[in-house]
């Protein structure tokens, strides 16, 4: 419980911070442009010290605050895209986790909708990756989800493909 209030005064006090890591082809290393995956770190207020997602994602998803999270970091990458338009003009690829719980948010959907609507950043350039688990656990809204997402460009891709229990034919009906 104590993590909930946590996670709670870091979304007000602006504490979540972002990394990038960079994703480099493997078949060909030399492909233009950037790709990169967003990393979350909390910063503990009493500390200074940077808490990986292991510490607090798991409060936040058992708490119901993982969309809030997600509504967060979506800000704090497009608003620094959007300030930073000659950085943004090399990226190729953003991938930006997202919890089971925000594709089946319908308030999550419209906020990320007119976000991503209203942005200066290319909807082309995002890929959100969601967890196969996540996927399959309310594949209907998610589909839908997923889908209203591609219309505007934005793309989708499986995280840690394998480690759940999900069967492939449930799998291929996901458009990823």
């Amino acid at each position: 419980m104590r993590w909930a209030v946590r996670i709670r005064d870091a979304l007000n006090q602006n504490l979540f911070e972002i990394d990038c890591q960079t994703i480099t082809s493997l078949k060909n290393p030399s492909e233009r442009g950037r790709y990169f995956e967003i990393l979350l770190r909390m910063r503990d207020p009493m500390t200074g010290q940077r808490l990986l997602p292991g510490y607090f994602i798991p409060a936040a998803e058992r708490f119901h605050l993982g969309t809030q999270i997600d509504r967060h970091v979506v800000e704090l990458v497009l608003g620094w895209m959007e300030k930073h338009p000659e950085a943004a003009e090399t990226v190729s690829g953003c991938s930006i986790n997202l919890t089971a719980a925000s594709m089946v948010d319908e308030s999550f959907s419209q906020f990320l909708k007119t976000r991503i609507l209203t942005s200066s950043f290319s909807a082309r350039k995002i890929i959100f990756e969601i967890t196969e688990t996540s996927a399959i656990a309310n594949l209907g809204r998610v589909t839908d989800f997923i889908r209203t997402l591609k219309a505007l460009g934005c793309q989708f891709s499986l995280d840690d493909f394998g480690t759940g229990m999900a069967s492939f034919d449930y799998l291929r009906t996901l458009p990823v």
